[in-house]
């Protein structure tokens, strides 16, 4: 009896066989043969010390923001927001939508952004932005 070969695992790889990264901290390619094109600079996202200033690529990648972010990594619109608007990535992720993909979307072409999960965190929107709250006496 005949049995059909197996497909390899997928490699778990950062690098192509070119060099190239296939992911880095906080994005990934969308495919792995295009990789990005377009690079900005160091920037960090937010003010913890778990997360690190990096390049952030603009074309044809997945960046996924953590769930401390504040700043856009495109720009400085929203690098002086005031100290009592607490870090919200979601606020971030629609800043880069609106005023990145939609507005720019020649130059930020297959760019998508994510946030990190958050299982069961506090949220650290507004307070118009907090979904309410779970009761847990039921």
């Amino acid at each position: 009896m005949a049995s059909k070969p197996q497909d390899p695992p997928p490699p778990k790889t950062w690098f192509d066989s070119d060099g190239s990264p296939l992911r880095g901290y906080y994005w990934m390619r969308i495919d792995p043969k295009v990789q990005p094109n377009y690079w900005v600079q160091h920037k960090k996202v937010c003010e913890c010390r778990d997360h690190f200033s990096t390049q952030w690529p603009v074309d044809h990648v997945i960046v996924q923001l953590p769930e401390c972010a504040f700043r856009c990594p495109y720009c400085t619109a929203l690098d002086n927001l005031e100290r009592e608007k607490r870090p919200c990535p979601g606020r971030v992720k629609r800043h880069i939508s609106a005023a990145h993909i939609r507005r720019q979307g020649n130059f930020y072409v297959g760019l998508q952004i994510t946030l990190a999960d958050r299982s069961d965190a506090v949220s650290f929107c507004s307070e118009e932005e907090v979904p309410p709250a779970k009761d847990s006496s039921t």
